[in-house]
């Protein structure tokens, strides 16, 4: 039950940042991949790095009004997985 409550809780912050993030398209369809999640682990995708500041005021806005807390801070923020870093 709690996996349940957990993802509900989450889906307010997935949706906020599908409708703000440009994303990636993956696939011969090209579907736009914003977050990718399993369990408690999630991982936020970015193709731009005018995305960031996005993604960070987002969880902001996010914890205020949930009380969560991100543990991001403990762990690398970011990995570019192609082209040059700006």
């Amino acid at each position: 039950m709690s996996t349940t409550l957990f993802a509900l809780c989450l889906n307010p912050l997935f949706n906020a940042l599908e409708k703000k993030l440009t994303g990636v398209k993956i696939g011969r369809r090209g579907t736009k991949t914003t977050v990718i999640s399993y369990a408690d682990d999630v991982t936020i995708v970015v193709s731009k790095p005018e995305d960031i500041p996005i993604v960070h005021d987002t969880l902001r806005t996010y914890e205020r009004a949930t009380g969560a807390k991100s543990t991001s801070k403990n762990r690398r923020p970011l990995l570019w997985a192609y082209g040059k870093h700006p």
